[in-house]
């Protein structure tokens, strides 16, 4: 799995956040390594909780996040492709 980075943050709004990576619109990790496509996200009713689960995993190693997307995503398929569909879902502020 070399050459596959991955950013691990609370993102209230995925929908937006998706698209300001897209387009290159934030700096920071994911413009310089040009991280671009979702292959995975949670959500969490409370804000608390999410971020303590993000914590937790940016502490995991890489292969356990790997094994996360892969439990999940195991063809690594961009959820962004499918955001017209869940737009309504993750589309809001937690």
């Amino acid at each position: 799995m070399s050459g596959i980075h991955g950013q691990i943050s609370f993102i209230p709004t995925l929908v937006r956040r998706v698209y300001e990576h897209k387009n290159s619109l934030v700096k920071g990790f994911t413009k310089k390594y040009n991280v671009t496509n979702l292959v995975y996200f949670e959500i969490h009713s409370d804000i608390r909780e999410a971020i303590l689960r993000e914590k937790i995993i940016k502490k995991w190693r890489r292969d356990w996040k790997i094994n996360l997307i892969e439990s999940n995503n195991p063809y690594w398929i961009y959820i962004q492709k499918y955001s017209k569909h869940c737009s309504k879902l993750v589309n809001r502020k937690i």
